[in-house]
This record gives structure tokens, C-alpha cells and sequence, in this order.
């Protein structure tokens, strides 16, 4: 299912409860972190006990003076705002080619994982 994450109403457009919801490249667009703190509220509100919430995404890294947009931001703030969200555990798998000094803006990203 297509959404936009932008409509805070999204889940009640699913044909059907998802077991996973699954994104990738595309939080960061959503212009800041508090969009990205209320799509993970929105998730773990639609997922069932036992559903899973996967992101793969760019992220600022920790340790880089490089200025991001605002949509990218460390991986601790992903993890805070999921734990905000009501998911217990969640973690960061990878954080995929790291660069503080000179990124492009391909590099840096993580891939999140979040159980409900």
C-alpha cells in the first residue's frame, strides 16, 4: 500500500491490519523529525502485537559537523522517538556507509528494526 505518511489518517486507508510495515528511503523527506515521530506512533498504533515496523533510511550520522536537512538526524533520536511510540525494544541493525567527513548524500543510512 502507497500512502501519504503526511495524513495523519493513513492506517485507516489499509485494506487490512499489516503484520509489517516497511519503508524505505522516504522518512527523511517528510521535512523533520517530528513527522517521523508521528508516522512511528501511527505504526506501532496499526501494527498487531507481534507486527514489525522496518526502516531503511538516511540518517545525520554521530561525530559529523556536515549539515543535514532536517528530516536526517542520528540514529539515537530514531531509537528515542520509537521507544516514544510505544515499541519496546528497538534497534539499529546497520548504519551503512558512514561518512562524517565529506558525504554524499547517498551515504549514511541505517536500517531500524522495531517489534511490537
Amino acid at each position: 500500500t502507497n500512502a501519504d505518511l503526511m495524513d495523519q489518517a493513513w492506517p485507516k486507508r489499509l485494506s487490512r491490519r499489516p503484520d509489517a510495515i516497511i519503508s524505505t528511503w522516504a522518512l527523511h523527506d517528510l521535512g523533520g523529525q517530528q513527522p517521523v515521530a508521528d508516522v512511528y506512533r501511527r505504526c506501532h498504533e496499526t501494527l498487531p502485537v507481534g507486527g514489525v515496523l522496518v526502516n531503511g533510511d538516511f540518517i545525520k550520522p554521530d561525530g559529523t559537523a556536515w549539515d543535514y536537512e532536517p528530516g536526517r538526524f542520528p540514529i539515537a533520536r530514531h531509537l528515542e522517538f520509537l521507544r516514544q511510540a510505544g515499541f519496546a525494544d528497538p534497534k539499529s541493525l546497520a548504519h551503512l556507509e558512514p561518512n562524517i567527513e565529506t558525504p554524499t548524500a547517498a551515504e549514511n543510512y541505517a536500517c531500524l528494526v522495531a517489534w511490537r
